[in-house]
């Protein structure tokens, strides 16, 4: 009987002993009071602390924005393919011959030419980057190296300065670093030549000397920034490719979803359109209102 009462009580204080264990142990890992606002709060502040990211990646297509080419350069790249050798009966460049029956019918006449193509000609040579300015250029470069005198495209600064070297300072045929004349007066044609240089036309001079520079958005009204971006930046695509200038059935199809929708695929880049059609240095609301532009061409 002694032997059996003493073991219950052994018993009993070992079932008290893992009891209190128990219980003392569910009291330390208790959560407990963890609810209250000030430990959320601590909690929540840990968390974003290691999930703080510790670098950023942007992923996406990001182009180089070439600066302007001069018109001798953009003949280098494009024209000089034909003109320098007369491939499929172009024009040579250097023979005044060939220009001067082409420079006949006026300055306008190869701009459309150049813009349209015309025989084994593609559209502004096959390069749809190329805007009408950069025709000009062209044009006038090699109509100055064929012994001919353009119409001065980059006419000078109104301070005095000459156009930048890089957005066409020798496109009217300038050489070196002296700046053009802000009026070419018409040349005497070379002896032999088939036709007279014709005088420069109305339209043409105003082609030339356009009543705001879109090179420097800066210094322009609000209300031609829109324009200025598309002559800049969209008017070399959209003359051939969708949705096409002034077709009012192309901009009724991309403008379903609405303008917002439109400014951001410009802004943003969509199918192989870059952002902001390549010139990322131009500001939004330029981009926007050049969109804006566009849409009003086709109503």
């Amino acid at each position: 009987m002694v032997m059996l009462l003493g073991g219950l009580v052994i018993i009993g204080l070992a079932v008290w002993f893992l009891v209190n264990s128990l219980f003392n142990t569910i009291q330390r890992n208790s959560t407990r009071g963890l609810d209250s606002e000030e430990t959320v709060k601590m909690q929540q502040a840990l968390v974003a602390e290691r999930l703080k990211p510790i670098g950023l990646v942007k992923a996406g297509y990001v182009p180089k924005v070439p600066p302007p080419r001069t018109g001798k350069e953009i003949v280098e790249d494009v024209c000089g393919e034909c003109h320098k050798e007369g491939s499929m009966g172009a024009p040579v460049i250097g023979i005044t011959k060939d220009w001067a029956k082409r420079f006949a019918n006026g300055f306008d006449s190869l701009l459309k030419t150049a813009q349209e193509g015309k025989g084994d000609m593609p559209p502004r040579g096959d390069d749809p980057s190329l805007t009408d300015k950069d025709l000009m250029r062209a044009i006038a470069f090699m109509l100055k190296e064929s012994g001919l005198n353009p119409p001065v495209i980059d006419p000078p600064k109104k301070d005095g300065g000459k156009m930048g070297e890089k957005a066409g300072g020798d496109a009217a045929g300038a050489a070196g670093d002296q700046p053009a004349p802000a009026e070419a007066a018409p040349a005497p044609m070379p002896a032999g030549s088939e036709a007279a240089a014709p005088e420069q036309s109305t339209s043409a001079v105003g082609a030339a000397e356009p009543a705001f520079d879109p090179f420097d958005l800066a210094a322009l009204p609000a209300e031609k920034r829109g324009e200025a971006v598309f002559e800049i930046a969209c008017k070399g695509c959209h003359e051939f490719m969708p949705p096409r200038t002034g077709v009012k059935e192309d901009w009724q199809q991309v403008a379903v979803k609405g303008m917002d929708q439109l400014y951001r695929s410009v802004l943003f880049g969509t199918f192989g359109m870059p952002p902001k059609g390549g010139h990322l240095d131009i500001s939004d609301e330029d981009v926007k209102a050049s969109v804006d532009y566009m849409a009003s061409l086709a109503r």
